[in-house]
């Protein structure tokens, strides 16, 4: 059995590197796509309150005087 899928791999040596290179391909972009993905929901979430905030925040340590 070892004989025949040795053999069958020495003749179709090329093959066998295509499909290597394909595999390594393949999990490299599956894991430079989820570390991208996960840096754009840091970026996203520590930018929330710029991103979904007004223009202009007041604060005050008193309480507001009745008018």
């Amino acid at each position: 059995m070892y004989k025949f899928i040795f053999r069958d791999l020495r003749g179709s040596g090329r093959a066998l590197w295509v499909l290597c290179a394909c595999l390594l391909l393949g999990v490299t972009l599956i894991a430079a796509s989820g570390g991208l993905l996960r840096q754009v929901r840091d970026g996203l979430l520590a930018d929330t309150r710029a991103l979904f905030g007004g223009d202009v925040e007041i604060s005050q340590h008193a309480p507001l005087q009745p008018e």
